[in-house]
C-alpha cells in the first residue's frame, strides 16, 4: 500500500540544513510517510548526509540518482517517484 504522505525536501549545497529538514520530516505524527530528499547538483556534503545515519530508514526514499545539473531541477522527477497519496 502506498503512503499516505510524501514529504519532498529539494536541496542544492545545503548540507548543513538537510539535517534539520530530515528531522523534522520524521519527526511528522503520521507514521505513514514518505519522505523524498532530491539533490539538485550539490556540490558539497549533501549526498553523505543522505547516507548516513539516514540510509536505514526504510520511509526515506534517496532522490539523488535524480540529481540534475546545477542550474537544472531535479524537482519533477522526484515528483513523478513519489508514491504517496498527498
Amino acid at each position: 500500500m502506498a503512503p499516505r504522505l510524501t514529504i519532498a525536501i529539494p536541496t542544492l549545497n545545503r548540507a548543513q540544513l538537510l539535517t534539520r529538514a530530515i528531522e523534522s520530516a520524521l519527526a511528522q505524527t503520521s507514521p505513514d510517510i514518505e519522505i523524498i530528499v532530491s539533490d539538485n547538483g550539490s556540490t558539497d556534503d549533501t549526498p553523505a548526509v543522505i547516507d548516513s545515519p539516514y540510509a536505514s530508514i526504510p520511509s526515506l526514499k534517496d532522490a539523488i540518482y535524480a540529481r540534475g545539473l546545477a542550474g537544472t531541477s531535479s524537482g519533477p522527477s522526484a515528483k513523478t517517484s513519489k508514491a504517496g497519496e498527498h
